[in-house]
């Protein structure tokens, strides 16, 4: 049996195996001289795409993922709903319309934008928790989830097309895309996205009592209100500046945590680290599968990701039919 270090090393490995396919593959034909030879001559169509579109792109995927993974690891345990994720429980939905909304008041800064995701985050992760706190299992809270996350999709669909000229530079950022995106833009964000992972690992003895369940983690002493609720506000953080960068990419909080723990099993330090990682593995692997499938055309990963993590969505329903019994 393979332990679980070599597998997190693998992960590990196929990052800058998969970053190097990134800055390949394109419509711009990109060599591997080029690839090395970064930032030498930035005159050159190679370098002009490299130095403004697949590095950022490349990055942006890498952290949107990791983060998105550990977002969905944690909503996951905390709700012990193997079905929960930030897009199925209307986090993304919430923060989107609430970047729409500031965006229709004329704000467009980095600043306002990362504001708006947190709040409309946290209300709808509010909204969510108080619709299902009565449900007495997971159904309730996946069905109050995906009807909040209808309901506000279909505010911003509708304010969009009211005010479709005022928001064109927000139609292209909600389909869910690692394209088009700045470094000023990652540079901004990337110290408060590191902040937040560091929070998880600070508290990840007290999330590996609370996975085997609330009667064992009070019988350890942990005070098993404030560690969720510590939890739940770190996965919201997480996933509104995955929202703020990327825009709302569905199913990678879904389908990371559940390939982590088929991968690891119940190590749950592997588990952790290996749903960042293999957030980051399936983002990135969407994006270049959007870049190659319809060639020269581009697919953007929201829409790649849409189509597998949905699969994937139905296969784990039917496949865990007793997931919604009591």
């Amino acid at each position: 049996m393979i332990k679980p270090w070599i597998k997190l090393i693998a992960l590990i490995i196929a990052l800058p195996i998969l970053s190097y396919i990134s800055l390949r593959v394109g419509v711009i034909p990109v060599g591997h001289t080029d690839v090395l030879a970064l930032g030498s001559d930035a005159s050159s169509q190679a370098m002009i795409a490299l130095n403004d579109n697949r590095i950022p792109r490349t990055i942006v995927a890498l952290l949107v993922g990791s983060v998105l993974g550990l977002a969905g690891l944690l909503f996951q345990l905390v709700t012990r709903n193997p079905l929960a994720s930030p897009d199925i429980l209307a986090v993304n939905a919430g923060a989107s319309l609430a970047i729409v909304l500031v965006t229709l008041f004329g704000f467009s800064s980095i600043a306002s934008f990362t504001s708006a995701a947190l709040v409309g985050a946290f209300i709808a992760g509010v909204i969510v928790y108080l619709l299902s706190a009565n449900g007495g299992n997971v159904m309730y809270m996946t069905l109050a989830g995906a009807s909040l996350a209808a309901l506000f999709s279909s505010f911003t669909q509708s304010i969009i097309a009211y005010e479709e000229g005022a928001l064109d530079e927000v139609l292209f950022w909600l389909t869910g895309s690692v394209a088009g995106r700045s470094l000023a833009l990652v540079t901004t964000l990337l110290p408060w996205m590191i902040v937040a992972s560091l929070c998880v690992l600070l508290i990840s003895k007290e999330l590996e009592t609370l996975s085997l369940g609330d009667q064992v983690a009070r019988s350890l002493g942990q005070n098993v209100g404030v560690i969720k609720f510590v939890a739940v506000t770190l996965a919201v953080v997480l996933s509104a500046f995955g929202v703020a960068l990327a825009g709302p990419i569905a199913f990678v909080g879904l389908l990371a945590p559940h390939l982590a723990r088929y991968m690891f099993g119940t190590a749950f330090f592997a588990r952790l680290a290996g749903s960042a990682l293999l957030g980051s593995v399936l983002l990135l692997s969407a994006d270049i599968f959007g870049r190659l499938v319809l060639f020269p055309r581009e697919v953007t990963v929201g829409v790649v990701l849409a189509v597998i993590g949905g699969a994937f969505f139905i296969y784990l329903v039917s496949a865990r039919q007793g997931v919604f019994k009591s």
